[in-house]
């Protein structure tokens, strides 16, 4: 399985659409086994949309993300967690062990709201 998480510096990058960096963790047996960071095109949003599919993504992990983006990565498979905040370590951990989607993961302002993720599946396990 792969796993893209939208990265600032050591945290979740507030908003998809303008972040340049995305970590890329693979996972074998629910544990990542590898990872890489890749500089995202800038320009056109769609260009990061063929960036993520062209690297067999799975599921996205970012905070804020555009409808533009999302709905191209949704129709493609892409499980996108959006409005997710905190810093990566944690996050990371919280993904495998399957709590990503508490409270403490909510970016400010969102709340419970964030359960509803348009990635199709209620859980948060790799």
């Amino acid at each position: 399985m792969k796993l893209a998480i939208a990265v600032s510096k050591e945290r979740i990058a507030p908003l998809f659409d303008t972040s340049r960096r995305v970590l890329i963790l693979d996972f074998e047996e629910g544990r990542p086994t590898s990872d890489q960071e890749i500089i995202l095109p800038e320009g056109e949003g769609i260009s990061r949309v063929a960036t993520l599919m062209r690297l067999n993504i799975q599921t996205l992990i970012c905070g804020a993300i555009s409808r533009e983006l999302s709905s191209p990565l949704e129709s493609h498979g892409v499980r996108v967690l959006a409005f997710v905040s905190g810093d990566i370590e944690h996050v990371v951990e919280a993904f495998h062990a399957g709590t990503l989607l508490c409270d403490a993961f909510c970016m400010p302002g969102c709340g419970r709201r964030r359960k509803r993720h348009r990635g199709g599946r209620s859980g948060d396990e790799p």
